[in-house]
């Protein structure tokens, strides 16, 4: 099946929901990214562009002529967050701090795992059932399809 609705209106979900939920509790999260094993330069950065890169990635899954580069950059980023969880399995890291959002932070390490697998199953669906050609946007292909607007020609 080529259609790849399901997995952009799946993904577009979770990176609204844990972008937003980033932003909107923005000093709770800066002091957790601050709290993990990197630098502290880098983890102010992150926590200004991880929540930001999850809602960019919301806009390009929206539109077709952007959604394979939206599913593999959700691939890239979901592949990110399930090594440092694999890091933190084989015990590499002295604290283990969790900056997810919302619900996704009561979740343990096995479950937060688990989603992030599925997750990355959706985001390869996407990729399988998405042309990397991007064809020129027309709004049939949005998820949420765009109304059609009458050309304006001058003779």
């Amino acid at each position: 099946m080529k259609d790849n609705r399901l997995p952009s209106s799946i993904l577009i979900a979770v990176w609204v929901y844990t972008g937003l939920e980033k932003l909107i509790r923005f000093e709770e999260s800066r002091r957790a990214f601050q709290n993990q094993v990197f630098p502290y330069d880098i983890a102010d950065l992150l926590s200004y562009g991880v929540p930001i890169l999850e809602l960019c990635l919301t806009v390009l899954l929206l539109f077709s002529a952007t959604r394979w580069l939206g599913f593999l950059a959700s691939l890239i980023l979901l592949s990110a967050f399930s090594t440092y969880i694999g890091l933190i399995w084989i015990e590499v890291f002295p604290r283990v701090p969790c900056n997810c959002a919302g619900i996704i932070e009561s979740l343990g390490w096995d479950e937060h795992l688990l989603l992030n697998i599925i997750l990355m199953l959706f985001a390869s669906w996407g990729l399988y059932g998405s042309s990397p050609s991007n064809k020129i946007l027309k709004g049939r292909g949005a998820v949420f399809p765009l109304p059609k607007v009458k050309s304006c020609k001058t003779s």
